[in-house]
């Protein structure tokens, strides 16, 4: 029987490092990684993530980043970014009111979007 493949969401920082590198050490397979890219990022987490897509190509684990584009912008200014969006809209990501639209739109949607058109799912 063949196995599903697996796709890791990689968020740059220490739980989904972590998670890659004990997969790797573990021999657990890992057939892709995404990082998805909000657009508003700090630098040295962008130059990290280069970084760690080398130790991934190091190890034949293939990575993409991957970036929500926004479309429809009402009647608002257009935006590329979170942080833009935010600034548009005048108010603070959904995350630090407890919820988690901002996520799903600039993270989960991506990568969703991904998975659909990636050949091994």
């Amino acid at each position: 029987m063949e196995r599903e493949p697996v796709l890791a969401a990689y968020g740059g920082g220490v739980d989904s490092t972590a998670m890659l590198v004990e997969m790797v050490s573990l021999g657990e397979p890992v057939d892709m990684a995404l990082f998805a890219d909000t657009g508003s990022e700090k630098p040295e987490t962008y130059a990290y993530v280069r970084m760690f897509q080398g130790w991934l190509q190091s190890k034949g684990i293939p990575s993409a980043i991957v970036a929500y584009v926004p479309k429809d912008f009402k009647n608002h200014p257009p935006y590329a970014t979170l942080e833009e969006n935010c600034l548009t809209n005048g108010t603070l990501p959904s995350k630090a009111f407890g919820f988690g639209s901002c996520s799903m739109k600039w993270k989960v949607q991506p990568q969703e979007k991904f998975a659909k058109e990636w050949q091994p799912a």
